[in-house]
C-alpha cells in the first residue's frame, strides 16, 4: 500500500532529517486525516487514481482534497501500472470530469504537476492533459514537436484574449515524464519544470487569467482525449519553491530518502534485578530453572549473601551466566550456606522482536538439616504450687535446649497444651498440633510447627485468644526448633498440672 504523509519541513540538501514510521500496533486508533495531508487551503485537487479496476459512475474519483469528485466518462480503466501504485488509463475515453470549478478554489498563483505516459502523443494531434478554459484560468494541449502548449488568457472561456507558454522538448512515447507548471501574480511570472528540473519560464500579461466557472477535465480537451496514463494530478493555490518541485519529483521517484533497517519498539537490551529472596535460614543453592520465549537473548546470573541488604555480595560484573537447570553455583557467586539471594535478567533483542522471561525457580534446602540435640528442660509453672487450685492463666519457664555443633541455632521450641478430663491422661506432639494454642498467633513467621515460642518462657495470659476452663487436666508439652526448621526428635518435656 502506499501511504501519504504530510511533513512540516525538510531542510534542503540536508543529510540528518529523518521521518520515523511507528507499526504494528494492531490496537492503534486509525490517524488518517486527508485533508490534514492535503489542506484546502493549498491544494485546490489531488487525484491519485487509486480506484480498484472497473471503477465507475458519477463522482467514483476520489480527490484527497475532498474539493471535488471525479466522474470517469465510459472508456476509461484503473488498476494499471502507475508511477505510483496504480493510475488510470485514458486511451480510450474522453476524460474524468471533476466538474465546473471558478474561484476561489482555481486562483492566479498555482502550481500543477502531474505524470505522463503517452500510447502516441502524436496522433491524434494536439491531446489535451487537462483543460479548464484556454482563454481563462488555463488548458494544456501537447503539440507534436514533443512540446506542451499553456494557454490562459483574460477572456475567461474558450476564446481570446489568451496567451500560448510553451515549454522545451519533453514528450515520448512509452515513458513516465513529470510535468510541472507555476504561475505567480507577483511579478507575473510563470516556470515550466521536467522531471523535477527547471526548464524554461517567463512574464506573462498582468490581465490573466480570468478565472470564471468552466467544466474541468483530466484528460480531454477542447482539441483531443489524451492517449495513455496520467498519475498524481495536483493543482495547487500556491507557488512552490524550485526544491519543493525537485523533493516532489525525487519522492515520487523514490530516491528522495533512503530507508534505514526496522527499529525494535523497545530498547536494544534491558536488565530486571530481583528482590532479595530470604529462606529465613543458611540454605544450600541446589538448582536454577527458568523459562524464556520470543526472539533475542535472555541472560541468568545469581548471586548470594549472608547480609539481606547482598553488600557483602560479588559484583554483577564478576558473575558469569547461569543456563537454565543447573546450579547457580556455576555462575560463581553462589555460595552454599548463604541465606540471601538474588538475581538478575538481562534481555537483548533481535531485530524486532524482544525476548521475555516466563518463570525463574530456584530450588533450595535447609543448610543444617540436623534436628537439635538438647530438648528444653525442667519446666516449671511459676507462682503455682503443688496441689493448690488456681484461677490464673500462669507463665511457663524452662531451661535451654541447645542444636547440634555446626548448626544454625534454635529458633525456639514447638509448644502444645493438650486439655483433657481429670485422670484420663493426653499428650500431643506438639510438632504436629499445638492443642488448646491451635490459631492463636505465636508471632513467629516459621511453620515448622503450629505454634512456637521464643526464649524460655511463655505467658500463657498473654495470649489472646486462649480460653481455659474448670474441670479439666492440661498438659504442657515441648520441642526444640532451630532456626531451618529441624524439631528435636525425642519425646516431648511434658509438665502437667491441673489449671482453673
Amino acid at each position: 500500500s502506499y501511504v501519504w504523509v504530510r511533513v512540516p519541513q525538510v531542510n534542503l540538501e540536508s543529510t540528518t532529517d529523518s521521518i520515523y514510521m511507528y507499526y504494528g500496533n494492531i490496537a492503534a486508533t486509525d490517524a488518517q486525516a486527508p485533508s490534514s495531508v492535503w489542506p484546502a487551503s493549498e491544494y485546490s485537487m489531488v487525484y491519485h487514481f487509486g480506484e480498484v479496476t472497473g471503477t465507475s459512475g458519477a463522482n467514483s474519483v476520489e480527490d484527497s482534497t475532498g474539493n471535488t469528485f471525479g466522474t470517469p466518462s465510459s472508456g476509461i480503466t484503473f488498476g494499471n501500472a502507475g508511477q505510483i501504485g496504480t493510475t488510470a488509463d485514458f486511451s480510450n475515453g474522453t476524460g474524468i470530469s471533476v466538474g465546473s470549478l471558478a474561484s476561489p478554489l482555481l486562483t492566479a498563483e498555482t502550481t500543477i504537476s502531474f505524470w505522463l505516459n503517452a500510447v502516441n502523443f502524436a496522433s491524434p494531434a494536439r491531446q489535451n492533459p487537462f483543460d479548464h478554459s484556454y482563454g481563462g484560468w488555463g488548458t494544456m494541449t501537447i503539440e507534436t514537436n514533443t512540446r506542451i502548449s499553456w494557454f490562459f488568457g483574460s477572456h475567461g472561456g474558450n476564446s481570446s484574449p489568451y496567451v500560448n507558454y510553451t515549454s522545451q522538448n519533453l514528450m515520448s512515447n512509452g515513458n513516465w515524464i513529470y510535468v510541472t507548471v507555476t504561475r505567480q501574480p507577483v511579478g507575473y511570472a510563470y516556470k515550466w519544470y521536467i522531471n523535477g528540473a527547471y526548464s524554461s519560464g517567463g512574464t506573462y500579461n498582468s490581465a490573466y487569467p480570468n478565472i470564471v466557472s468552466q467544466n474541468f477535465t483530466i484528460g480531454d480537451g477542447y482539441v483531443n482525449p489524451f492517449e495513455g496514463r496520467i498519475d498524481e494530478f495536483r493543482v495547487q493555490k500556491v507557488q512552490r519553491s524550485a526544491a519543493w518541485v525537485a523533493a516532489s519529483y525525487s519522492s515520487d521517484m523514490d530516491s528522495f530518502a533512503s530507508v534505514g533497517a526496522a527499529e525494535g519498539k523497545y530498547t536494544t537490551s534491558g536488565t530486571l534485578v530481583s528482590n532479595v529472596f530470604n529462606p529465613t535460614y543458611p540454605a544450600d543453592w541446589q538448582l536454577l530453572s527458568y523459562t524464556t520465549a520470543g526472539s533475542g537473548t535472555v541472560t541468568v546470573k545469581a548471586r548470594t549473601d549472608n547480609s539481606s541488604d547482598m553488600s557483602g555480595a560479588t559484583d554483577w560484573a564478576s558473575c558469569s551466566a547461569i543456563t537454565s537447570g543447573s546450579d547457580p553455583a556455576t555462575g560463581g557467586c553462589v555460595t552454599d550456606t548463604d541465606q540471601y539471594f538474588q538475581y538478575q535478567v538481562t534481555l537483548a533483542t533481535s531485530g524486532l522482536d524482544t525476548p521475555t522471561l516466563q518463570e525463574i525457580d530456584v530450588q533450595y534446602e535447609a543448610s543444617d538439616l540436623i534436628a537439635p540435640t538438647t530438648n528444653a528442660s525442667n519446666v516449671q509453672m511459676t507462682a503455682v504450687a503443688d496441689a493448690d487450685w488456681t484461677n490464673t492463666e500462669p507463665t511457663f519457664t524452662w531451661t535451654a535446649g541447645a542444636d547440634n555443633a555446626g548448626g544454625s541455632g534454635l529458633l525456639g521450641y514447638c509448644i502444645a497444651l493438650d486439655e483433657a478430663d481429670i485422670a484420663s491422661p493426653n499428650t500431643l506432639d506438639p510438632a504436629i498440633t499445638a492443642g488448646k494454642l491451635t490459631g492463636i498467633d505465636d508471632g513467629v513467621s516459621s511453620v515448622a510447627c503450629p505454634f512456637i515460642a521464643t526464649g524460655t518462657s511463655l505467658d500463657l495470659s498473654s495470649l489472646t485468644g486462649l480460653s481455659l476452663v474448670t474441670g479439666k487436666q492440661y498438659y504442657f508439652s515441648i520441642k526444640a526448633v532451630d532456626i531451618p526448621g529441624n524439631i528435636w526428635t525425642g519425646p516431648a518435656g511434658q509438665f502437667q498440672e491441673l489449671i482453673s
